[in-house]
């Protein structure tokens, strides 16, 4: 590319190995060149939808990241007046908390796009009997959304963390 003259400043003239034609002003025009940015100028960034895109569990800062949420999140549990008395349980049984860390960490990295598998119970299955409300279940997001802020979670990451938890209300509340 070669600085030509008739275009504008930092634009180059690109040659074509063919003629293309473009409409302009109601004709036909013919091209063997382009005007194209000179090296050295900044890029343009990226549409959004044109972005690499990066899983939920990257965002969510792989295994590391998740296992100190699900700390976080369970901690935050233990001390939310609406949700504490279903969690206190665990504090006398350390191995039985390990254990419930350990599902979670593996449910949230399998349905976020990580290596593990999930092998616990399903939702429906693990909640049946516990008759959860729907305040309860709002203080758990409430709970859940805290940490992701505590840990600064971008917001976009969050509101599609909120949207999955969302959509598996019906699999936890009044069962």
């Amino acid at each position: 590319m070669i600085e030509a003259p008739g275009f504008a400043p930092g634009f180059s003239k690109f040659s074509l190995d063919r003629p293309v034609y473009f409409w302009v002003l109601g004709d036909w025009t013919e091209r063997s060149s382009l005007a194209v940015p000179t090296r050295g100028r900044p890029k343009p960034e990226r549409p959004a939808l044109m972005q690499p895109l990066t899983t939920l569990y990257t965002r969510l800062g792989s295994t590391e990241g998740i296992s100190a949420l699900v700390n976080d999140i369970v901690a935050a549990h233990m001390e939310n007046p609406t949700v504490k008395a279903r969690f206190l349980p665990y504090l006398g049984d350390p191995a039985r908390l390990a254990v419930l860390k350990q599902h979670l960490c593996r449910f949230l990295e399998s349905g976020s796009g990580g290596p593990a598998k999930y092998e616990g119970r399903s939702m429906p299955d693990a909640h049946r009997g516990m008759n959860i409300n729907a305040a309860e279940y709002v203080a758990a997001i409430d709970d859940i959304l805290a940490v992701l802020r505590k840990h600064n979670i971008d917001e976009q990451t969050q509101k599609d963390v909120l949207a999955i938890a969302y959509s598996l209300k019906g699999d936890i509340v009044h069962l």
